[in-house]
């Protein structure tokens, strides 16, 4: 009878090597498939919910240079919230009246344009803060051409189709940070938008007509958008992007590249703006609207920076809001918003303080004053705010020359 063979005895570090995988590194294992199944399931089912529609689609329609635009004599009730409504007119502002080509005698009239901020996501027509200049500043009517989801790439051609031929004194056009980063997009939130190009020292059109199967399949659009940032949740992919980060210093890089390769298009459009402005005898004013962010983030302030030097070398006015925001106590921002984020739209609250803001500047522009003192009184809705016919001279005169003559103030 053959003798039993026996294994020889595993050395010592083998046995305890073998020990540690047993203890450490199948429980670790364990782990790594439980986190990974369960980033897993969790992706799963947050591609299965379908994400809200957007407030914008009931009353936004297709348009192949835009890529959106409001429905005309449109009218929800209860769009924002009961009793919240938004109303356009016929040609799509955001008016409860129609626009005249020609201003009402003995009166001055602004037109806003901008994005959401301007248009007034989450208040009604009357407390818009383009509404509310009229209570505000006695004998001015206001055009709202803000739109929500708008670069100013779009706010500028959709003055220059749809309001270059209304008469107006002045043209209010209200940005945020955001609208020149999505000047340099195609699409957003999934729907197609035209693209500026600079060429020389005129602007092309790019990206038109805009495409239109996200507005035929609007839901597969939105939904394609809401889910795309969910990969970004994968462990891998956070792990990939933090290691490239770290190594190239690729995010603060791709920011500061954005701004300046969309400053030349900026420059240039807000160019055209001043000189269509004058040749209609009206003044540009591009104001910086705050949104939270902007009390303590320091990202807008090198765009500000470039619009107060280029405002007086090419014809137009500049007010930087930011600025008084941040002068007001830290207690009080939430009041001026609608939640508490940091890209929040502004509440009643918020239309009204830059309201009050803007309504002093515009009695510096001297084609709105002059209008607006042609009866030999001119007042705001404040009864101390009146203004007399010769305070309104010596005030003008006051200003100096290059600003009488539509070359910018920040």
């Amino acid at each position: 009878v053959a003798a039993p063979v026996t294994s020889p005895p595993l050395p010592g570090w083998k046995r305890l090597l073998f020990g540690v995988v047993c203890l450490v590194g199948v429980p670790l294992l364990l782990l790594v498939v439980l986190e990974g199944g369960s980033s897993l399931l969790l992706l799963v089912a947050d591609l299965y919910r379908t994400p809200p529609q957007l407030t914008e689609r009931p009353h936004t329609q297709y348009d192949t240079l835009l890529g959106w635009v409001n429905r005309p004599d449109f009218y929800d009730h209860d769009l924002y919230a009961p009793g919240v409504y938004l109303r356009t007119n016929s040609q799509g502002f955001r008016n409860d009246h129609a626009i005249t080509p020609r201003v009402p005698p003995g009166r001055a009239r602004a037109i806003c344009s901008g994005d959401s901020f301007t248009l007034g996501y989450g208040v009604d027509n009357d407390h818009t803060w383009c509404a509310l200049l009229e209570h505000r500043i006695h004998g001015l009517e206001t055009v709202n051409m803000g739109q929500g989801g708008y670069g100013a790439d779009q706010a500028y051609l959709w003055y220059k189709r749809d309001a270059e031929h209304l008469d107006h004194h002045v043209q209010i056009f209200a940005v945020i940070l955001e609208d020149f980063r999505r000047a340099a997009r195609r699409s957003f939130q999934g729907f197609g938008k035209p693209v500026l190009r600079a060429v020389g020292d005129s602007l092309v059109v790019d990206n038109v007509p805009v495409p239109r199967w996200p507005y035929r399949m609007p839901r597969l659009a939105a939904y394609l958008a809401a889910k795309r940032p969910l990969l970004a949740r994968l462990q891998i992919v956070q792990l990939e992007q933090g290691v490239w980060r770290r190594v190239t210093g690729s995010s603060v890089k791709a920011a500061e590249e954005s701004d300046s390769a969309m400053w030349p298009v900026a420059d240039r459009m807000f160019r055209d703006l001043a000189r269509l402005n004058r040749s209609k005898h009206s003044t540009l004013v591009v104001v910086f609207l705050p949104i939270p962010v902007d009390w303590k983030d320091t990202g807008s302030d090198r765009l500000r920076r470039w619009l107060a030097e280029a405002a007086p070398r090419d014809g137009y006015l500049f007010v930087d809001l930011v600025e008084e925001f941040r002068r007001l106590p830290s207690d009080s921002l939430d009041r001026l918003f609608l939640e508490s984020h940091p890209h929040s739209h502004h509440g009643v609250v918020g239309h009204e303080w830059i309201a009050a803001q803007l309504s002093r500047r515009l009695l510096e522009v001297p084609g709105v004053a002059a209008v607006l003192a042609s009866d030999g009184l001119l007042w705001t809705s404040r009864p101390d705010e009146r203004l007399s016919h010769r305070r309104i001279r010596m005030q003008r005169e006051a200003i100096p020359r290059h600003r009488r003559v539509g070359i910018g103030f920040q």
